[in-house]
């Protein structure tokens, strides 16, 4: 355990994450509800995502790496663990400040992802309903600009949105010779269905079967690390 001394912002957090799991909020992950991003903290705990790298190295928070199978670098979500409950409780019982929620036991993750988690991406909502919108659409044969797709789902859906869906191979481009950009939906894009759209507003968790082996065969054409290097099985630090 680092050495370095919790301050009353890091117990602040740590109250946050245990009545988060306590009651059943946030995403599913590891078998378990309670995990958070950093930057879907409120804004009164806005400086949060500062400190959960001393809650980490303190064993009082897990962290666990969900990048999808085409991301090179990490994306974390976040839970209380149980060393940072019994951590928590002994503070508020040497402060003097008894907590209903101070006896609360929670589940511990699961040490391994599911195979729907290793095939599982999270997209902001306006990726995800572009997504739909040209899958709902890809029996009329027509490819999409952005804007046009910003205009039919009526939101805020932009280029840098259609190219991170091309890069996870869940759409793909055409363009013409002098005409824009346009999109339409992939094979691989066609399988995606989403499996959590009210945990947050921003944020969708979608299953892709078969996105491993998408990406196992784009990492062997680009002479990439294999998807199957990455499967996500060690990507936690725990506190049990």
């Amino acid at each position: 355990m680092a050495g370095q001394k919790l301050n009353e912002f890091n117990f602040e957090v740590l109250r946050y994450l245990r009545a988060y799991a306590a009651t059943g909020k946030g995403w599913e992950w590891r078998r378990v509800k309670g995990w958070i991003f950093a930057n879907e903290f409120p804004q009164l705990l806005r400086l949060a995502s500062s400190y959960l790298p001393t809650l980490v190295r303190h064993y009082s928070v897990d962290l666990s790496d969900v990048r999808d199978p085409f991301q090179d670098r990490p994306t974390y979500l976040y839970r209380i663990s149980g060393v940072g409950l019994a951590m928590l409780a002994a503070h508020e019982r040497e402060a003097g400040e008894p907590n209903p929620l101070a006896e609360t036991t929670i589940e511990p993750p699961a040490e391994h992802l599911s195979a729907e988690e290793l095939e599982t991406v999270f997209l902001s909502a306006a990726q995800w309903r572009g997504l739909e919108y040209l899958e709902r659409h890809r029996s009329r044969g027509l490819a999409y600009t952005p804007a046009e797709i910003l205009k039919a789902i009526d939101f805020r859906f932009y280029m840098n949105d259609a190219d991170l869906l091309v890069r996870k191979d869940l759409a793909v481009e055409e363009q013409e010779a002098g005409g824009p950009r346009t999109f339409r939906v992939s094979r691989l894009g066609r399988r995606a269905r989403a499996v959590d759209t009210t945990t947050s507003k921003y944020t969708v968790k979608v299953h892709v079967p078969g996105i491993l082996a998408a990406a196992e065969t784009h990492s062997n054409a680009k002479e990439k690390r294999p998807a199957a290097e990455r499967q996500r099985t060690g990507g936690i630090v725990s506190g049990g």
